[in-house]
């Protein structure tokens, strides 16, 4: 197995986000130019593929859920001063 369970997982999140948002997208496109080149009812596809996205987003955001506990735990940066802001604008 290729990265382990978790990233097999991450990678058929996006998977379905993404050719769930291609099946919105075409389908969408072949509606609104009223050439229905598809055997199935276009509202009720169309819904239940919306639905397919909305439910891949929250499996995306917990599978990356440590890695952004961790980002948002670790210390900023020094703020910038003055020397390494750049050039200032100055108004005449």
């Amino acid at each position: 197995m290729i990265g382990g369970l978790v990233r097999q997982i991450e990678r058929a999140s996006i998977l379905v986000l993404v050719g769930s948002i291609l099946f919105q997208l075409s389908t969408g496109v072949l509606n609104i130019a009223q050439w229905y080149a598809f055997k199935f009812f276009f509202t009720t596809s169309h819904y239940a593929m919306s639905y397919v996205a909305a439910g891949a987003v929250p499996v995306r955001v917990a599978l990356q859920l440590p890695i952004i506990r961790r980002a948002l735990g670790e210390p900023l940066d020094d703020p910038p001063t003055a020397e390494h802001a750049g050039p200032t604008r100055r108004t005449v």
